[in-house]
């Protein structure tokens, strides 16, 4: 059941767990714990907290955070959230709840984002609506409908999946190495202001980095041709997905597969995917920032 269907059970029934996803006990309790405090820190405006990720299926290690997607009801005069609307959402619930009890990854989405993503594949709107579990679920006070096309949601996220390879490869190159999660938690204290607790640092390596960028672009050339692949898919799996729709990047992924990730391997796979996007898919415009970066990695 989703939002379009029933304005009322958002997005699902909040006893609903998916027949394919087996996250345990524990993380089940922790998570419908946060996300009562999340709720409760939502300012009247949270619909909706679901699971995702290697906890939801039930498959996770110790080294796993929990990844939570929180979907909030804006106002009708204040639904046209963006990028920057979203973070500055996800930092207030952060300082709101303070220290969690394992490393929590909160992503942030408004109705009306969610509505427009979810049946889009690479983003988390259509996780939500694949492997999600709710946590916490409230009912909408108004219905919401598409306002972006199928083919602007695309778009967006193709070039979000190149940005965020660049950014693996920039990490990689000017040495910074460190996890992708926070390390710095804020938190109350005693209602008297805020203090910063470090939160372990798991050292990432180069290698760690255009591994990293390689199944970025990967992604980015999957959601291009809205093939389907699970995190837990290899990248060669991917790659033979993709061999329908484009021959010459099932190839040269498989082959990227086969070898050690180098910065020139990370480099060729970002180019590789966005030259293709390019000539097949008519974004030129769109992808001038992306090539620009790209030029200046080189």
């Amino acid at each position: 059941m989703s939002l379009t269907e029933n304005a009322v059970a958002f997005p699902f029934r909040i006893e609903e767990i998916r027949s394919h996803l087996h996250p345990t006990p524990s993380d089940q309790r922790v998570g419908r714990d946060l996300a009562a405090r999340i709720a409760a820190a939502g300012e009247g405006r949270v619909r909706s907290v679901v699971m995702i990720g290697s906890r939801a299926h039930g498959c996770s290690t110790r080294s796993s955070d929990l990844d939570l997607v929180v979907i909030e009801e804006t106002a009708a005069h204040d639904s046209n959230w963006d990028g920057n609307r979203t973070d500055r959402e996800k930092a207030r619930i952060e300082r709101e709840l303070g220290l969690p009890p394992m490393p929590t990854d909160l992503t942030v989405r408004s109705t009306q984002q969610y509505v427009d993503a979810r049946e889009v594949f690479g983003g988390v709107e259509w996780l939500v609506d694949t492997e999600g579990v709710v946590l916490f679920a409230s009912p909408l006070a108004r219905k919401v409908v598409p306002r972006l096309s199928k083919e602007r949601v695309r778009s967006g996220l193709i070039v979000a999946w190149l940005e965020a390879a660049l950014r693996s490869l920039a990490r990689a190159r000017t040495g910074q190495i460190a996890s992708d999660s926070p390390h710095m938690i804020v938190a109350h204290v005693n209602g008297k202001g805020l203090a910063l607790r470090p939160a372990s640092v798991p050292t990432r390596t180069p290698e760690y980095y255009w591994h990293r960028s390689i199944q970025q672009a990967l992604a980015a050339a999957c959601v291009f041709h809205q093939v389907v692949a699970a995190k837990h898919d290899s990248m060669e799996a991917v790659a033979v997905k993709l061999n329908r729709h484009s021959p010459l990047l099932h190839e040269r992924f498989s082959n990227y597969a086969s070898i050690s990730a180098s910065s020139s391997t990370a480099y060729t796979a970002v180019l590789e995917v966005v030259t293709w996007v390019k000539e097949h898919g008519a974004m030129e415009a769109i992808l001038k920032p992306v090539s620009r970066r790209l030029q200046e990695l080189r």
